[in-house]
């Protein structure tokens, strides 16, 4: 089964760790998607920083969109 941080789509994840280099928080936010399966384990505080450092806008997306995460990441293969 894939982590959160491999199912991402490819200009999230370039975005994530753009600022990775940059910031220790969006490093620790790497590594939180990088141990988690569902993205329905993240805290508020993880998808708020989320946004933040991937340039995401959280008016930009449903409420679904944000619960359960499937805009920002690649869907599964069965």
């Amino acid at each position: 089964m894939k982590t959160i941080y491999q199912r991402l789509k490819p200009e999230i994840k370039i975005k994530l760790n753009k600022s990775a280099r940059k910031y220790n928080t969006a490093k620790r936010l790497k590594y939180t998607l990088m141990s988690y399966i569902s993205w329905q384990s993240l805290s508020i505080d993880n998808i708020t920083e989320f946004f933040i450092y991937t340039d995401q806008y959280a008016f930009e997306y449903s409420g679904t969109d944000i619960i359960f995460g499937s805009t920002f990441l690649t869907p599964d293969k069965k």
